[in-house]
């Protein structure tokens, strides 16, 4: 029996106690937030394409939360030529000339026999790898799920550079999609180019660069200003002038597979 007030104290008083009983009792199996703590704030980041603004509003969140500027997770002097064409079996027969995805992520978890590795992501991804025309993203993340185990992948579109940043310094593999020109055989949204996974070694935030592991030709990594990197980070299978396969070319943007080490 509820007692009533005069006027609307009655409404105040049912209300009221409705809300006790919504805060004080909890329903068997259904799932409640969780109380987290404060992690230091990601900056904010418009898609309005100005990549001028991104890098020094990164640089700003890194001074705020006092981490470190430069995070780098090899020793660039140091690091080998890793090639996608004369490593592993590139004949039509082998695994071709677009097997950067199986490359990228073998070499960075598969240690000395990274090799025999790409083998193994290629038969996990079965009929979405072909030689001819490389792997989709979500194909590719599938395929390294079930290598990996799908707890240890973890895919993100749209994602950002302090999204980056974080997993870089969490000691994660990050592997991104970006375009590179077919002419330099360097990242960069210049036509003509294709598209071209690729492992992120570090960045400089005080240089605003970053460090992308180079499969292909030239040298066994690039430098790349993070502004030119995010032109190319761009949807890079549909925007990209050379497209093998446009029929089924994913719509991914600012797109990234982030993966443990075991």
């Amino acid at each position: 029996m509820l007692f009533r007030l005069p006027g609307d104290r009655s409404k105040t008083l049912l209300y009221g106690l409705l809300l006790l009983l919504v805060v004080t009792f909890r329903v068997p199996g259904v799932a409640y937030a969780r109380e987290v703590l404060p992690t230091p704030p990601s900056p904010a980041y418009s898609r309005a394409g100005d990549a001028r603004i991104r890098p020094n509003e990164l640089v700003a969140y890194a001074t705020a939360n006092s981490l470190p500027s430069h995070v780098v997770q090899v020793d660039l002097a140091q690091y080998p030529k890793i090639s996608q064409f004369t490593d592993i079996d590139s004949s039509a027969r082998g695994f071709g000339q677009n097997a950067c995805g199986l490359v990228a992520a073998a070499a960075a978890l598969g240690g000395n026999d990274w090799v025999s590795l790409v083998e193994k992501i290629a038969q996990a991804a079965g009929k979405d790898y072909r030689a001819n025309a490389g792997i989709q993203p979500s194909k590719y993340v599938a395929a390294l799920q079930k290598v990996f185990g799908a707890e240890n992948v973890t895919a993100m579109n749209t994602s950002t550079l302090d999204e980056l940043y974080q997993a870089l310094q969490a000691g994660k593999v990050v592997i991104v999609d970006i375009k590179v020109n077919a002419a330099h055989v360097f990242p960069s949204a210049d036509h003509p180019t294709y598209s071209h996974f690729a492992r992120v070694l570090g960045m400089d935030l005080a240089k605003q660069e970053i460090y992308v592991a180079n499969t292909l030709k030239g040298s066994s990594y690039w430098t790349v200003s993070l502004a030119d990197f995010e032109k190319a980070w761009e949807r890079p299978e549909t925007s990209a002038s050379l497209v093998p396969d446009p029929k089924h070319a994913e719509a991914v943007t600012y797109w990234a597979v982030v993966l443990n080490k075991s």
